[in-house]
């Protein structure tokens, strides 16, 4: 049996190939099928901050709506509903990153071997603390920029054309 629902939840931003991969998975779907889509959103308002978290190599495509709709429609998908949601860390992390960035001029967070030291736990508090300071504080702003379509997560429900 075909399934009724394929979810797609930050993947394909990392496919060289989106239509084949889309198509493939269309032609997968039930009768009344539908795919849910998220993937991250290049018009979100902290996107203009080079600490992104979403500017990552391996992200091979940045979709907006208008990219994402084509997308949809170029695999004979059609868009029932698209949304956007500004994620609770969004905010924190792109701005932690570009502050990071500029001083050090290297990759932010690299892997970590052996053991976690004292510093690094002090460290790693610190950052959740700013996460949770700054994701609650800017609230307000993430609902508005949900509402408004510029939320960092874009997300598409579609169904077979």
């Amino acid at each position: 049996k075909n399934p009724d629902l394929i979810i797609m939840n930050h993947v394909l931003e990392h496919v060289g190939e989106p239509a084949m991969f889309l198509g493939a998975a269309k032609n997968l779907l039930a009768k009344d099928g539908k795919i849910l889509i998220t993937v991250p959103n290049i018009k979100c308002w902290e996107a203009v901050l080079p600490g992104w978290n979403n500017y990552e190599p391996y992200h091979l495509v940045h979709y907006s709506k208008s990219t994402l709709l084509r997308l949809l429609g170029n695999c004979q998908l059609d868009a029932l509903n698209v949304s956007t949601h500004e994620s609770f860390s969004g905010y924190s992390l792109a701005i932690l990153r570009t502050i990071i960035m500029f001083k050090r001029k290297t990759k932010v967070f690299q892997p970590v071997s052996g053991g976690v030291s004292n510093r690094r736990m002090v460290l790693r508090t610190l950052y959740n603390i700013c996460l949770v300071v700054v994701g609650g504080s800017t609230f307000p702003l993430r609902l508005i920029q949900s509402i408004a379509g510029h939320g960092d997560n874009l997300i598409v429900v579609a169904n077979k054309a």
